[in-house]
């Protein structure tokens, strides 16, 4: 990591939260509405690709810097590898029910796209670099709901993931009644040819959010689903159906290799995953259990963000939850350069704080956190004004930091000084890039009883000490995420470092309630 990560835990209703440092802020609209999309698509040379989905009014903002077209558009933004170039923008009008929403840059110059195909349907397209279009494909045209994500695969092809609602010859298999849908995965060849296509589902809705592709051209399938029989049994959820998140692994060639219901007996999401590098899934979800799988979410209402790593044989190996007092959703998550968790998501809480976050704005906010490689909070960041504001995207860049993304409502708050394009409910976009290193602790008026350790550096001890007469439970981590050590200890405690080599390491002590401080720990023999 870099820079000092130091993060003091309040022992009190008021939680002192550290930021990421923010590098850089912008704002952009007219007076149509916009939304960032949750995907973000890594190109070959390093960069990535920022997709905006808007209804654009030609002259009415500052969004004419991207294109200046009028009508439901969709603006692909490519940034090179730091995004400190926006290197050229392309603006797709959106013709009749058909959108297309994903881009992938082709060796000759020309365009990958996939969407929706007259109000249903998996298209995909091939223009060249004057957009004319070389040809088109269109699958499920009368059966499917469309995609909800697309990826380009290691083998040349694409993936495409979304909704169908009844058996056509792409998905020949549906459960329960035409209104339930099941997810449905097609793979494709360079050429648009389709190589296979699955159906997942149950009698109940189930849907997909989210495609990754994982070890020897298998890939890994996130969504939510409210089943609990054929591909989704194990519903954690009563006999009326509640949400669970949703995971499958399928191989290179379509046939299931496993599912799982993830979640408890609240409402569950896997909203979004990004490669573990183990040969797994690191997941963003949205969690409003406290129980069955989820483990992490104490004393805390309504939902929160769910982070956890799941290898390739269904295991769950880590996860954590973050939030508040009240609900928190979430929609992106990335794996920085340094190996470091972001969370890109929504606060949805306006009369109560608390845990890792303590700044409201309005009804709903932006909010971003930053985790350590397996888990464990480092820093958050709320971005809000008076009206509705959200995140929605985030992308590793190359030097450690995070190009972040959503939508404000008003210009006020974190964004007064931002244009406002249109009377809410429209909303504007904003982009902004987080360094890895915080900008110290909030000065929050409260009752603290921050935990002591010293001395830091340490040789060959290192004594851990609260004021308070509880159980606390502690971790040692190196930077590498790998647990060296874990106890229990009431008030004060003396740990031995004679085993550790000279190094940083991270203490993370979390008290009965759970809050949490974490220090970076420096063992110098």
């Amino acid at each position: 990591f870099l820079g000092f990560i130091f993060l003091l835990c309040s022992f009190s209703a008021l939680a002192q939260v550290p930021e990421p440092a923010m590098l850089w802020m912008k704002g952009y609209g007219d007076a149509g509405s916009a939304r960032v999309e949750t995907h973000v698509n890594k190109t070959p040379d390093g960069g990535f690709i920022v997709t905006i989905g808007t209804n654009t009014v030609a002259g009415t903002g500052n969004i004419d810097s991207f294109c200046s077209l009028s009508g439901v558009t969709t603006m692909f933004l490519k940034y090179n590898s730091d995004a400190t170039i926006l290197e050229w923008t392309k603006c797709i009008i959106g013709g009749g029910d058909s959108m297309l929403w994903y881009l992938f840059p082709t060796a000759d110059g020309g365009f990958v796209y996939g969407g929706m195909y007259e109000g249903d349907g998996f298209y995909i397209s091939k223009h060249d670099a004057l957009d004319n279009i070389i040809w088109s494909k269109a699958y499920a045209t009368n059966a499917s709901i469309g995609p909800s994500d697309m990826i380009a695969t290691s083998d040349g092809g694409y993936i495409m993931a979304g909704s169908y609602l009844y058996a056509d010859t792409n998905f020949t298999v549906h459960h329960g009644s035409w209104m339930n849908a099941d997810i449905g995965i097609i793979k494709l060849d360079s050429l648009g040819n389709k190589v296979w296509s699955t159906g997942l589902g149950g009698t109940n809705d189930d849907g997909a959010y989210k495609v990754v592709e994982g070890y020897n051209q298998s890939c890994f399938v996130l969504g939510r689903t409210r089943s609990d029989d054929f591909d989704c049994a194990g519903n954690h959820g009563d006999s009326s159906g509640s949400w669970d998140g949703y995971m499958a692994r399928l191989d290179k060639e379509g046939h299931l290799l496993w599912h799982r219901d993830i979640g408890g007996s609240g409402t569950d999401f896997c909203n979004y995953g990004v490669p573990d590098d183990k040969g797994g899934v690191i997941v963003g979800a949205t969690s409003g259990s406290h129980d069955g799988d989820e483990t992490h979410q104490i004393n805390y209402n309504g939902t929160n963000m769910w982070a956890f790593d799941i290898d390739s044989n269904s295991n769950i190996l880590w996860q954590n939850c973050f939030g508040g007092g009240g609900g928190e959703y979430n929609n992106s998550i990335c794996k920085a350069t340094d190996g470091s968790i972001w969370l890109a998501g929504t606060n949805a809480d306006e009369t109560s704080d608390g845990f890792e976050l303590d700044t409201l704005y309005g009804r709903f906010d932006a909010w971003f956190v930053h985790a350590d490689s397996v888990g464990n909070f480092l820093s958050a960041k709320a971005m809000g004004s008076s009206k509705d504001d959200e995140g929605y995207m985030i992308c590793p860049l190359s030097n450690n930091s995070v190009f972040a993304a959503g939508v404000y409502g008003s210009n006020n708050g974190t964004f007064s000084s931002f244009g406002s394009y249109g009377s809410f409910p429209i909303v504007d976009a904003f982009f902004s890039v987080f360094a890895p290193w915080t900008t110290g602790v909030k000065n929050v008026a409260s009752n603290t009883n921050p935990m002591k350790v010293y001395p830091n550096p340490a040789d060959d001890n290192v004594t851990i000490e609260s004021g308070q007469p509880e159980i606390y439970a502690f971790t040692v981590t190196n930077t590498m995420g790998s647990l060296i050590y874990k106890a229990t200890f009431s008030n004060k405690t003396q740990l031995s470092l004679r085993d550790l080599h000279s190094g940083v390491y991270y203490l993370q002590v979390t008290d009965e309630k759970g809050y949490k401080y974490v220090e970076k720990l420096v063992v110098e023999h």
